[in-house]
């Protein structure tokens, strides 16, 4: 407020002074010359309006700064919020690029698969094929939205089923950006279920 009050009132009194000792120095109309002292508090008021309009925009400036430094921390924390979901998920969850390249992976995924966060973000979807089957997971994209149960290769070889979920992401375009995918381990669930069918059609009791 003090840089304010001095631009004030040196205008009101610089103008005021000189329009009495030298107006002609200071105003250029006959009114002017005339009533110095008037003149002088117009454009001091011109100056507090000016003044007032300067605070104004400041204030609004200093608003949206604060608006974005809370946005900003919005952000942060969802990020923050959703970095945790992601990596401490008790299934396996991936970020996968629309060719099918894994882009993000959590520690879920890789205990489910056996491959290491770095060795799964060198692969495909489709690469987590069984041998026996290459073309198992080629359709993967078309089953987005929906859940589906497909067999996989572990990195050791073995062949274990998932229960795969692969929701797609819009993007800015009206297109798609990249697949959030959830994998849930149903081996032992399948593996029982084989055993309860051989039992059904081999056991004697049965």
């Amino acid at each position: 407020w003090v840089p304010y009050l001095l631009a004030i009132t040196f205008v009101l009194v610089h103008h005021g002074l000189m329009g009495v000792v030298d107006p002609t120095s200071v105003f250029d109309h006959p009114s002017a010359v005339a009533n110095p002292w008037k003149w002088a508090a117009i454009h001091a008021l011109f100056i507090a309006a000016l003044c007032v309009v300067n605070v104004i925009t400041w204030r609004m400036n200093e608003d949206a700064r604060r608006e974005k430094d809370v946005a900003h921390d919005r952000t942060i924390a969802s990020e923050a919020r959703f970095r945790s979901a992601f990596e401490d998920a008790p299934i396996g969850i991936a970020m996968i690029d629309l060719d099918g390249r894994f882009s993000r992976v959590n520690a879920s995924l890789c205990t489910t698969t056996g491959y290491s966060e770095a060795e799964l973000l060198e692969m495909r979807v489709q690469d987590l094929a069984p041998l026996d089957e290459p073309a198992h997971l080629d359709d993967w994209a078309e089953q987005a939205d929906g859940e589906v149960e497909r067999r996989f290769r572990r990195s050791d070889g073995h062949v274990g089923w998932a229960l795969w979920r692969h929701s797609p992401v819009p993007s800015d375009d009206d297109g798609l950006s990249y697949y959030i995918s959830q994998c849930v381990d149903i081996s032992q669930r399948k593996e029982a279920e084989t055993e309860l069918a051989f039992r059904a059609h081999h056991d004697l009791l049965t």
